[in-house]
């Protein structure tokens, strides 16, 4: 009887890319400085803070891979050559690029580039579930550009964002966006100080007041002379006192009688 020996299970070695086959022959390393300059200047994807900005971050095995062997697809081909052409303005760092992962910043003319492929404009990747794009918050630090991946993300939200129908707060989550704006969530707006003072009573002065409690129920009445006498009685009475100067009689008025004595 012999002991049967399952096969011994061998890792298939995945196959090192050649050069052309790789994002990077496409997708160039970005220069921070001509980045930073770009991504303040789309006003839309910028956090309140300043320090900060919004943009889409593409996987490129999301859309089958895109590299400069693929230029032979037509639909490939011309996306490779807007990227080139900086007509769909891309951000990517040595890090980003050996995942095979590439940004685009979300500016008016790219979107409306973007919109003539329907590659980028699906909501989900080819197997139909995963979200095609992610939210990304880019910031400066002291190696360079951060990027951190915030939340998932569709073309559809972008050009939303971009035209003002979505807030980017809700877009790229309340997290994301209590760590980059700059704004606390104490702070009063303005709408909720007008809000406050809609909601407290108005007060009558009480002068006023008192006045009106007295006069408007006698001015119901019919006769005029009942309303003037009505006006007279709600005036507050004021009492005069007058004061009286004691006089003290000068002893050089007082006669005294002296009794008279008859002789007789």
């Amino acid at each position: 009887m012999s002991i049967l020996t399952a096969p011994k299970k061998t890792e298939k070695k995945e196959r090192q890319k050649k050069p052309d086959e790789l994002l990077a022959s496409v997708v160039r390393e970005t220069a921070v400085p001509a980045a930073v300059e770009l991504l303040r200047s789309n006003a839309p994807f910028v956090f309140p803070s300043g320090t900060a900005w919004a943009i889409l971050v593409l996987a490129a095995e999301r859309i089958g891979g895109l590299s400069r062997k693929q230029g032979r697809d037509e639909a490939k081909g011309s996306l490779i050559e807007l990227i080139e052409a900086d007509s769909i303005c891309t951000l990517a760092t040595a890090d980003m690029l050996s995942e095979e992962v590439f940004g685009i910043i979300p500016t008016t003319e790219t979107l409306a580039r973007m919109e003539e492929y329907s590659l980028l404009t699906a909501p989900t990747a080819a197997d139909g579930k995963t979200p095609l794009y992610s939210w990304a918050v880019v910031y400066q630090n002291q190696n360079g550009l951060q990027v951190d991946l915030v939340a998932d993300a569709t073309f559809a939200m972008a050009l939303g964002v971009s035209t003002g129908s979505i807030a980017l707060k809700d877009a790229v989550g309340r997290e994301a966006w209590a760590a980059h704006s700059g704004e606390t969530d104490d702070e009063p707006t303005a709408e909720g100080m007008w809000s406050r003072r809609r909601s407290r009573p108005l007060r009558m002065p009480r002068t006023r007041a008192i006045l009106s409690s007295r006069v408007l129920p006698m001015l119901t009445s019919t006769s005029t002379r009942s309303r003037r006498s009505a006006m007279r009685s709600a005036r507050p009475q004021t009492r005069m006192l007058k004061l009286r100067r004691s006089r003290s009689t000068p002893m050089s008025r007082v006669k005294t009688r002296t009794p008279s004595t008859s002789t007789r």
